[in-house]
């Protein structure tokens, strides 16, 4: 089994393991890599404005004018991530995230505007070895749109195999989920 087909995609949610298993006896850690689509369109169809780098220093509004023209191009305010994992799991974001309850909460986001953010699932060994299918998370963003008074509704569920101590030591680390949790965490 490798960590591509151990991905989730549905509806702009997209959700990566750095490791394609968890390793049957031992305390564990399952790295996340989740990467979120902001809509490009409203639900009749028009197009709100792209932003091109939000995150770069070409953002820097000189006035409060030009400042207020960004705020109409946002598509999502109050966006929500929350990951459900049975009881006994537990949640960690390996980033700066705001916490509220069960949810943290990620940045407005523009239209067509994409989000990355690396979570860690921490698994008790004795939760895993009384598991044979493996560890269900469920991942759910939300947030409110703008020009709507309507809230979009992104999820998935993905399923963490138990994995044998041989099989799981020689299951290799996804260089490229790797590689984004890095950035996510320099970031």
């Amino acid at each position: 089994m490798t960590n591509i087909e151990l991905q989730t995609r549905r509806e702009g949610l997209e959700v990566m393991l750095l490791r394609a298993g968890l390793k049957a006896g031992v305390d564990n850690c399952a790295d996340l890599l989740l990467r979120f689509k902001a809509p490009d369109t409203l639900s009749d169809g028009t197009r709100g404005a792209v932003i091109a780098a939000w995150d770069s220093s070409d953002y820097l509004p000189s006035t409060f004018e030009e400042d207020l023209a960004r705020m109409a191009e946002l598509a999502l305010r109050k966006v929500a991530l929350s990951i459900s994992v049975p009881r006994g799991a537990t949640v960690v974001p390996m980033t700066a995230l705001a916490q509220h309850y069960d949810e943290w909460g990620l940045p407005d986001m523009a239209w067509g505007q994409e989000t990355w953010v690396a979570m860690r699932i921490l698994v008790p060994a004795s939760m895993v070895s009384g598991i044979d299918e493996g560890v269900r998370a469920r991942v759910r963003v939300t947030g409110n749109h703008v020009s709507e008074p309507t809230t979009t509704r992104h999820g998935t569920t993905l399923l963490i195999p138990v994995l044998a101590a041989d099989e799981y030591d020689e299951t290799p680390e996804d260089v490229f989920v790797r590689d984004w949790i890095r950035r996510v965490q320099a970031g």
